[in-house]
């Protein structure tokens, strides 16, 4: 036994540099697919890095794991001998970029997990969930047999990893995997958070929703705004870096009294002067953000209006009509 031990950990020592630098290219790859897949970086919880076993837990898991022989070539036959994880916010995320990966060409896979079917196969039960993926290179890499270089892509939400922290080790691995009071109370939690998923799909799909929709006259009217605004600064300003809260207090006012492109041009084509200078010697960051021009529209055609439904600090007003020129007796 301990010259098997010899020739295995000789084995996974030849190969392990390779299994690190596949490992590093996957985790590069996965993390491009991811990044292209979501506008929202929020949904990419923790990114991947991956983790190679070492010699002893190859040769554990290799040897002394369950009764029988399971693993005839050890070093192909274990698939996660290199491993990456990647986190995300909700079950729809963990669909998405098990799509992804699956039809990335960069790799041939398999998938040898996959919450969705175990749910099938087992209406029934809450366990532990996550979709593991084994990805590995189409031609040999570095020198080592391609079918030696598999690495495993656990794919999880926050919740199901906050779960697999709190039980992996301690309960399906350690001393209470047969306490079935324990496993009970991880079904419950299991319940719980496939309801949480459930709730926090139906947020943010209507909050997809009304984005999509969002593509209303205001945003429109900002997006031509900028272009008016940045031909004025001479300058490439994006209305989507803006400051939010100051954004949604001009939408506020907007919503309750909308004004068209056409004013804007009208207002800007006899006052671009004005603009300029207001820009210019005001150092407020505000006046880096293209929507101060639509705040500027309406201080000259709609004052009294704004100062009534101005949602923040009318200091802020206040400081754009000095900045216009306008004195305090002219509104």
């Amino acid at each position: 036994m301990v010259a098997h031990e010899r020739e295995l950990s000789e084995k996974f020592s030849s190969v392990r540099d390779s299994l690190a630098k596949w490992g590093a290219f996957v985790d590069s790859k996965v993390m491009e697919l991811a990044s292209e897949a979501f506008r929202n970086t929020s949904f990419l919880q923790i990114p991947p890095k991956f983790r190679c076993k070492d010699e002893t837990s190859f040769i554990r898991k290799a040897l002394y794991r369950g009764k029988n022989d399971n693993y005839r070539n050890p070093i192909v036959d274990i698939e996660d001998k290199v491993a990456t994880r990647i986190i995300l916010l909700t079950t729809d995320n963990v669909e998405t970029v098990k799509g992804l990966i699956t039809e990335c060409q960069a790799w041939d896979h398999k998938i040898s997990k996959d919450t969705k079917q175990f749910s099938k196969e087992n209406p029934n039960l809450f366990d532990y969930q996550s979709v593991h993926i084994v990805v590995w290179p189409k031609e040999n890499f570095d020198n080592v047999p391609k079918e030696v270089l598999t690495c495993e892509i656990q794919i999880r939400t926050l919740l199901q990893h906050a779960y697999a922290e709190v039980t992996h080790d301690s309960v399906y691995k350690g001393p209470h995997q047969n306490n079935n009071d324990i496993k009970h109370e991880l079904s419950k939690c299991m319940a719980l958070m496939e309801t949480t998923d459930d709730i926090f799909r139906s947020v943010f799909n209507a909050i997809s929703l009304k984005a999509d929709n969002s593509q209303d006259a205001f945003t429109q009217l900002l997006a031509q705004a900028t272009n008016i605004y940045n031909g004025i600064i001479s300058g490439v300003s994006d209305y989507r870096n803006s400051d939010v809260y100051f954004l949604d207090a001009v939408r506020f006012v907007f919503q309750k009294k909308p004004i068209t492109i056409d004013l804007i041009r009208a207002y800007t084509s006899t006052h671009e002067q004005d603009i300029k200078i207001a820009i210019k010697t005001n150092g407020s960051i505000l006046m880096r953000e293209p929507v101060v021009l639509i705040l500027f529209c309406y201080i000259e055609y709609f004052d009294d209006f704004l100062s009534e439904h101005w949602p923040l600090s009318i200091k802020i007003i206040d400081n754009m009509r000095e900045s216009l020129g306008i004195s305090a007796g002219e509104y």
